[in-house]
């Protein structure tokens, strides 16, 4: 479809697809505000406050390749989705009790919290380790520098009773039971110190 235009202003109404049978397209002018409509449903309202859109916003690059989608349904609610050719993969999002979650979609991936360009903390979605300035944890929490804790006492909260001196341990582990603190000094090399009563 073509139009004709003239200069200066022109005071107009809404303005109807010609090529849509229904008349159920168009661009709807009222004051201080405009409405894009398709199939008879509002998607685009702009007003003096800004821009509302009902149902999904895509966000597209160039080539036409979607970068990001923010919807919402009442029984979805991702309010921002990452994609990949049409594959969700991850998403900011609040579940209905709305609690906030950002989720790395392939359960394989890593997620990482970055500043600048070092990685302070990044969870394995392979391994489901977390490391602190740690990129491959080898421990369910891996800190790389020192750990300080502002309380009154660390708790180890299972017992562990190596079975002997040479047991599989790693230099740094620490285990209690009743009677004894172990301590590996040294790959699979236990000491102990008896614990007694006081």
């Amino acid at each position: 479809m073509a139009y004709n235009y003239s200069k200066g202003e022109q005071v107009i109404g809404d303005l109807k697809a010609a090529d849509d049978a229904e008349r159920d397209t168009k661009i709807d002018f009222e004051d201080n505000e405009i409405k894009f409509v398709t199939g008879d449903t509002q998607r685009v309202a702009i007003t003096n406050a800004g821009m509302h859109v009902t149902g999904t916003a895509d966000f597209q690059n160039p080539s036409g390749t979607e970068v990001i989608r923010i919807s919402k349904s009442d029984d979805d609610f991702r309010e921002i989705v990452f994609e990949n050719d049409g594959t969700d993969i991850g998403g900011i999002y609040f579940n209905a009790a709305e609690v906030m979650f950002v989720q790395q979609a392939n359960s394989t991936n890593d997620l990482a919290l970055r500043i600048g360009p070092t990685n302070v903390l990044r969870a394995k979605g392979a391994t489901s380790r977390i490391g602190i300035f740690e990129d491959s944890p080898q421990a369910t929490l891996d800190v790389n520098g020192t750990l300080r804790v502002q309380g009154d006492g660390i708790q180890i909260a299972t017992s562990k009773t190596p079975a002997s001196s040479t047991d599989t341990g790693q230099a740094g582990q620490i285990a209690w039971d009743s009677n004894y603190l172990y301590i590996c000094v040294a790959t699979n090399t236990w000491k102990r110190v008896a614990l007694a009563n006081w």
